[in-house]
């Protein structure tokens, strides 16, 4: 990753800009343990 091996990171799934609030939350939802693992060091 351009220099920064090691580094923690969480994928999203996409589109992104066409989604409303609501699909956005569940987009955050589906994510939230593993970004609180990633900043979990």
């Amino acid at each position: 990753m351009l220099g920064m091996e090691g580094a923690r990171y969480v994928l999203v799934d996409h589109p992104i800009q066409d989604a409303n609030d609501e699909e956005m939350r569940g987009k955050a939802r589906a994510v939230l343990e593993a970004v609180v693992e990633a900043l979990s060091v």
